[in-house]
C-alpha cells in the first residue's frame, strides 16, 4: 500500500508533499467477541469497547494517498506502549 501510494503521489513531479498523521479511535460499543478489545472514548466522553488507529495520508496538489494504516489495542499480545505504536 505504501509503495503504491508513493508512486501515485510522485507522478508527475509534484510541488511538494504534505503528510497528515491521524490517531483515531474505532468504536465497537456492542462487540463482545472481537479479539483484544480495549476501552476507548465515545463522542460523549464515556468509555466503550474498541481499538485505536493510526493513519498517515500523503497530499500533493490534486492527489492524495493513504500511506500507512495501523489498528492496534493495548490488550494485544506484544503491545508495549502507544508511544511505540506511533514511532514510525
Amino acid at each position: 500500500m505504501r509503495e503504491r501510494g508513493i508512486r501515485h503521489l510522485t507522478e508527475p513531479e509534484g510541488e511538494g508533499l504534505w503528510l497528515i498523521a491521524d490517531g483515531s479511535e474505532l468504536r465497537k460499543p456492542h462487540a463482545r467477541e472481537m479479539p483484544d478489545l480495549m476501552k476507548v472514548r465515545d463522542l460523549d466522553g464515556s468509555f466503550v469497547r474498541g481499538y485505536r488507529t493510526l493513519n498517515v495520508v500523503g497530499l500533493t496538489p490534486g492527489r492524495r494517498a493513504l500511506l500507512y494504516y495501523r489498528l492496534f489495542s493495548s490488550q494485544e499480545e506484544g503491545f508495549l506502549s502507544e508511544s511505540k505504536e506511533l514511532d514510525l
